[in-house]
């Protein structure tokens, strides 16, 4: 009975009212700037990073959507990624994975033509399953 009882707290601590934890225009408060792109389930960039294509041999391929916000300029800024599961159509079907990643300015990065600039995950990362379950929970 107390696991019962344990479990009702729990569930009920998450549905808060059947509304949404967060959503896309809080987000976008704080991170303004935005992109996406569709990627295979191999993290094969689709589409040549253009819009989803119903005519080209990259729909069969078509895993999740990567959307891309953006504190400031893009690719040199605070950043959270959210990504979607898709159908074959290019319809989002559910959250695949939600992470924060902090930009270091001044962090050493060879790969870089400056030589500097790093990212870093930050805080907590979550990985859902398809079915909508979470698969996993990192904290960085």
């Amino acid at each position: 009975m107390k696991k019962l009882l344990l479990l009702l707290f729990v569930t009920a601590l998450f549905q808060v009212n059947a509304q949404p934890l967060l959503e896309i225009s809080q987000i976008e408060e704080k991170y303004p700037n935005g992109i996406g792109a569709y990627f295979s389930e191999n993290n094969s960039l689709l589409f040549d990073g253009g819009d989803f294509d119903s005519n080209s041999s990259d729909i069969d391929k078509v895993d999740y959507y990567r959307a891309s916000y953006y504190e400031g300029d893009l690719m040199m800024s605070n950043r959270v990624d959210i990504e979607s599961y898709c159908d074959s159509q290019g319809n989002i079907l559910g959250f695949k994975r939600i992470r924060f990643i902090e930009y270091d300015k001044n962090a050493s990065n060879p790969s870089r033509k400056s030589g500097k600039g790093k990212l870093f995950l930050v805080g907590t990362e979550l990985e859902f399953w398809k079915s909508g379950r979470i698969k996993k929970i990192s904290h960085n």
